[in-house]
């Protein structure tokens, strides 16, 4: 989000440096669609004109995070598969554990960006 004051901030989920091709396409299906960047987040916000980039490494929070979530849904699935239908619960429930899976294995990470124009 572009605050008025030209700060830049949220939540990317990204890979780490160092993957190999094997890995980054492994990354790519387990992770959101642009999950596949070829830059960094700090890369990518000062390519794009922002200055004084932080990046603080959420990696973490975000396991336990999906964990929560994954660990929620179960418990409301009768619920949630009447209220959804069953494939958008079944799509939601893999994209969480693909995520879950990506984050354990080192494909995936997840950094908040704070960066000034």
């Amino acid at each position: 989000m572009l605050k008025p004051d030209g700060v830049l901030a949220g939540y990317i989920i990204h890979t780490p440096p160092g993957l190999t091709p094997v890995q980054e396409q492994e990354a790519v299906d387990l992770g959101p669609s642009a999950v596949g960047a070829e830059a960094s987040p700090a890369e990518m916000a000062t390519a794009a004109g922002f200055r004084e980039v932080g990046v603080r490494d959420v990696t973490d929070m975000f396991l336990a995070t999906l964990d929560r979530v994954i660990s929620a849904r179960l418990s409301c699935e009768a619920r949630l598969r009447e209220s959804e239908g069953d494939q958008v619960f079944a799509d939601e429930q893999g994209e969480n554990e693909g995520r879950r899976r990506g984050v354990l294995s080192g494909l995936l990470k997840r950094s908040l960006v704070v960066a000034r124009k």
